[in-house]
């Protein structure tokens, strides 16, 4: 190779191939096609398929599909709903991760959720960082209020999560949410808030979860990622359709 760059392949922890249950927007063939064709060759899929990955019947269901069809390595992360540190396979089921989610949940079930993972788990938790309370602090009127919405969601909720290394934070998106880590937690970022803001993005339509934020936060991020502050890189990889 002359005039390149030859680079290790690349492992994606936060991808969501949306098989089973979706696979008219993509299944763990097209998605893991995709994944190699870029130098991708491990992927960690996210537990918000259909029916959720959340007990032993759908994990294994998850690892069937992708088994027969992936063409790249895998993990799987399963989703943390009530009761689940109780579960007799809690402490055996071959999980990547837990993935905590923000939705239908009280903002006190969320964070009795979290401690309650984080004090009887060896393996790390994900959590999507946004506190439940500030989701949806005013109405949406046009497209960038869903950011002004939000904009506290993030650091709220990482303020008021413990310290645990075990704790890793997804898709991090603001300059308040870096500032606001709990100091042993691990942190990821996305392409789309490091490169892409509100400002440059008004006229395309852009929404995604979490926000694009500002310019100000894009470089505040990519400098922390440069210094190794945000360690990870993850695609948060999520085809929808039009509709």
């Amino acid at each position: 190779v002359t005039d390149g760059i030859i680079l290790p392949a690349g492992l994606d922890m936060h991808v969501h191939f949306r098989d089973p249950g979706y696979p008219h927007k993509e299944d763990w063939k097209s998605g893991s096609q995709s994944a190699a064709c870029g130098g991708v060759t491990a992927v960690v899929d996210m537990p918000n398929t259909n029916p959720f990955t959340s007990n032993v019947e759908t994990f294994n269901e998850k690892v069937s599909l992708a088994s027969s069809k992936s063409l790249v390595d895998f993990g799987i992360g399963m989703n943390v709903e009530e009761g689940l540190t109780s579960k007799s396979w809690f402490d055996t089921i071959p999980s990547a991760f837990w993935k905590l989610y923000p939705y239908g949940v009280s903002s006190e079930q969320y964070f009795d959720l979290a401690n309650d993972v984080l004090e009887k788990t060896s393996k790390p938790l994900v959590i999507h960082g946004e506190h439940p309370d500030h989701m949806h602090d005013q109405p949406l009127h046009k497209l960038s209020d869903h950011t002004q919405n939000r904009s506290r969601a993030e650091s709220e909720c990482l303020s008021a999560m413990p310290s645990s290394e075990n704790l890793h934070v997804a898709h991090l998106s603001s300059l308040e949410g870096l500032r606001s880590m709990p100091e042993s937690a691990t942190s990821e970022v996305c392409p789309h808030h490091l490169l892409l803001s509100l400002d440059s993005c008004a006229s395309l339509d852009c929404k995604v979860d979490p926000p694009l934020r500002s310019r100000k936060d894009n470089d505040g991020l990519y400098k922390a990622f440069r210094e190794g502050t945000i360690p990870i890189l993850a695609s948060d990889h999520a085809p929808h359709t039009i509709e």
